[in-house]
């Protein structure tokens, strides 16, 4: 049987509607954030991350996970 970890990576409602990078699935330092992947993307990588974690937040319940190493 699989088990999950039901975790909240992010609950800071500044970011609800955009676009979230941390360092890792495993870290919910916020290491960049935009309206966009890219942007959130970049903000990351300018802070020397080479594959960072992005997700979507939105402003409902949901959550987009755009990462495969997860």
């Amino acid at each position: 049987m699989a088990s999950h970890n039901n975790r909240t990576l992010i609950s800071d409602p500044q970011y609800q509607g955009k676009y979230v990078a941390f360092a890792s699935c495993n870290d919910n330092t916020v290491v960049g954030s935009g309206k966009s992947r890219k942007e959130a993307r970049k903000q990351a990588i300018r802070q020397g991350l080479d594959d960072p974690f992005v997700l979507y937040v939105p402003t409902s319940h949901r959550v987009h996970c755009i990462h495969a190493h997860c």
